[in-house]
């Protein structure tokens, strides 16, 4: 038998002790790795979140028209199971561990015996004990909110209590890989193994470093679709909501009584609320993806602190308040900024000071401060913020206290957007308040002295108009929301209308009717109007001579050509409007002409379409208009963008549909000449040359400016 050497013997010796030893610690590792594994805790965090986002969907049944009693309470059952689930097992164990968590379970079960208790006493689900149920659970959701929070604490500092751990056996196992590199025989082996497993791990590195660059990438990608998508979804929101808005303006002007009347301005406040709270979150995302833009232009400091005074007043006055504005003489009558975010910022603040004042006066002052810049405040005596509260109202999404948004509504976004604005026109807001007595709002800007704007727009007189001859008229259009506010407007003329919701809807209706006028729709799925226009004057008879007038969103340079050269007769611009739509009757159907009725032709050089516009004041009225042009502002502006992006991106897609929106918006505005080049950089995105468009694109963002300085000053 061979002997060893009594070194070589107690270095093999050592080598396996030192082995055994790593074998181990590895080991314990393994194990440890193990239990961190199953001490996260999923069932519990999951149950509680469970608990918490069902409260959340029994608070929005609530709300339903359609919720029942009876459902309610089948909710309820399966809500009460989540409470059951978190008493019993593994998840109990946890839970006890947790001090924070054993007392909100307590309180939790406490407050769903006493929700069994009012729900199970109830007859119907009326008003009174929706109200009653929407405050156990607001209650209740703050509960279980807290206790998601709780167990996730206690998660995350086992975690970190384990990592530690680890951590040491790392070191112990370290230490022994060392002290084997004493053995001989191993010492090799060791080394050969470790660069072995440095060559897999440099490997790994590198390809973790790929996925890393490539998850970074997609990121960006998601970031940039996100945005893109919310402005998107709220372009399309908008345009079935522009339907509620106007549909039930055309249904306050009818005699109605009572309730009817009641119940037509209710749907037309909440759809302006709603339209609020869209152009709010369109807003916040636009500044947070740092795409948005500001102007800088002479604006009139007087009329616009007035303005805003106006809108408030008779709200003001409603609640008993006095709402009034002074303006420091040294300050100039005109100043350089951004007149449409200056005045959502003043709109946002006074809008506050009114909501949450119940008795007193509200003050806008606009001054010079002591540093020479534009010093807006504004003052109110209402309830006043405490000091805990004061930076978190400045927060996305969050307002002073838990029941700030169910006394007085608000999204919370409306002071989170007025700081980002100021901060993104070189200023700041700072606040100061007192419970009880008030607070005051301070806006401090770069104060610019402006020399006043020429006068930007003729004035156009109201044109006496007579009534057109009764007629048949025929209107093809596939949108129901449009078909509707044609089929009203039309009405109202006297007309009498039939509807035809595709081309060759249409087509079968005149081979069985006689109409006087036919409305044609550009865009339709299937045949679009051109071709069903083209076949119209191809057949014999009064087809042939029947007048056609376009009714799309286009503008009038491009598709105004595309329409006369397949043989129409006219070209209205959508949203349809009471004068235009008037005149293009008496025009093709007869009837009492009126002295100084105003021309309609302009010159594709013309940036404001008089005619238009005029109508557009006489429908809406001066506080109408200006809420339409600020949005016209705010819409072109994303469409710009979104043009320009797309163009960078060389994405043809984009591009065309970005141009078509602004087209249409344009054009609806009278913005005659902005329509124009959007027309034509949509043929050159239709046509996959972007490379020419730069130039269009140059003198659109020109043309647009020009174009909103002549439609505020008109």
């Amino acid at each position: 038998m061979l002997k060893l050497p009594l070194r070589l013997r107690l270095g093999a010796i050592s080598a396996l002790v030192l082995f055994a030893a790593a074998l181990v610690v590895v080991g314990l590792v393994s194990w440890r790795q193990d239990s961190l594994a199953g001490s996260v805790g999923g069932d519990a965090v999951w149950h509680a979140y469970k608990l918490d986002r069902d409260t959340v969907q029994m608070r929005s049944y609530l709300v339903q028209p359609d919720a029942s009693l009876s459902g309610l309470r089948l909710r309820f059952e399966l809500f009460y199971s989540r409470l059951t689930l978190l008493r019993q097992g593994d998840v109990t164990e946890l839970i006890a561990r947790i001090p924070a968590a054993v007392g909100l379970i307590d309180e939790i079960e406490a407050r769903i015996e006493a929700l069994d208790e009012a729900i199970g006493g109830l007859a119907a689900l009326d008003a009174d004990a929706q109200d009653s149920l929407e405050q156990r659970l607001e209650a209740l959701g703050n509960r279980t909110e807290r206790l998601v929070i709780a167990i996730n604490g206690h998660l995350a500092e086992s975690t970190t209590r384990e990592r530690r751990q680890l951590q040491r056996l790392y070191g112990l196992l370290l230490v022994l890989i060392l002290a084997m590199s004493f053995a001989a025989l191993l010492v090799a082996m060791m080394l050969f193994r470790e660069a072995r497993d440095n060559a897999a791990a440099r490997r790994d590195l590198e390809t973790l470093s790929r996925e890393l660059q490539a998850t970074a990438r997609r990121a960006e990608t998601a970031s940039q679709a996100k945005s893109e998508f919310l402005a998107t979804v709220s372009h399309e929101i908008r345009t079935p909501l522009n339907g509620v808005i106007g549909m039930s303006d055309l249904l306050l002007e009818e005699p109605l009584e009572g309730r009817a009347r009641e119940y037509a301005a209710t749907i037309h406040d909440s759809a302006g609320l709603l339209l609020g709270l869209i152009n709010d979150l369109l807003d916040f995302s636009k500044i947070e993806s740092g795409r948005l833009e500001l102007e800088f232009q002479p604006l009139a400091l007087a009329e616009l602190v007035e303005g805003v005074v106006t809108i408030f007043a008779a709200r003001a006055e409603g609640r008993g308040l006095r709402l009034v504005s002074r303006i420091a003489p040294e300050l100039p009558t005109h100043v350089m900024g951004d007149a449409a975010r200056l005045r959502q910022v003043l709109l946002n603040l006074v809008a506050n000071a009114v909501k949450f004042t119940a008795e007193g006066e509200v003050r806008l002052t606009a001054t010079v401060g002591a540093d020479g810049s534009l010093c807006l405040e504004v003052r109110d005596s209402g309830c006043g913020i405490p000091l805990e509260q004061r930076e978190r109202i400045f927060e996305p999404f969050r307002q002073g206290d838990a029941t700030t948004a169910r006394r007085f509504g608000g999204t919370g976004l409306g002071l989170a957007i007025s700081r980002r604005l100021v901060e993104a026109m070189g200023g700041g807001i700072e606040l100061e308040s007192e419970p009880g007595v008030g607070s005051r709002f301070r806006c401090r800007l770069p104060l610019v002295a402006a020399v006043a704007p020429p006068s930007a727009g003729e004035g156009v007189a109201a044109p006496r108009r007579g009534a057109p001859r009764v007629g048949r008229v025929l209107v093809v259009e596939d949108n129901p929301v449009n078909q509707r506010v044609a089929l009203a407007m039309l009405e109202r003329l006297g007309c009498r209308v039939a509807l035809a919701e595709s081309g060759e809807d249409a087509l079968a209706r005149v081979a069985r009717e006689r109409f006087d006028l036919i409305f044609m729709d550009i865009q339709m799925p299937g045949m679009d109007g051109l071709e069903v226009t083209r076949r119209l004057r191809a057949q014999h008879g009064w087809l042939s001579r029947v007048p056609v007038v376009a009714m799309t969103a286009g503008g009038p340079e491009g598709e105004q050509a595309r329409c006369l050269a397949a043989g129409m007769n006219g070209y209205l611009a959508k949203p349809l409007m009471q004068g235009p739509l008037r005149e293009v009757l008496r025009r093709h159907l007869g009837g009492d002409e009126a002295p100084g009725t105003p021309a309609s032709g302009v010159g594709q050089e013309t940036l404001v379409d008089p005619l238009i516009l005029h109508g557009l004041r006489t429908s809406l009225g001066e506080e109408g208009l200006a809420p339409m042009i600020a949005l016209y502002r705010e819409q072109a502006g994303t469409h710009l963008e979104a043009l320009a992006t797309a163009r960078r991106a060389g994405d043809a897609g984009r591009a065309r549909q970005a141009a078509h929106q602004l087209k249409g918006e344009s054009a609806s505005l009278g913005a005659v000449k902005v329509a124009g080049l959007a027309a034509r950089v949509e043929r050159l995105a239709v046509d996959s040359d972007l490379a020419a468009a730069d130039a269009v694109i140059a003198e659109l963002r020109r043309c647009l400016a020009a174009t909103l300085a002549r439609l505020e000053a008109a």
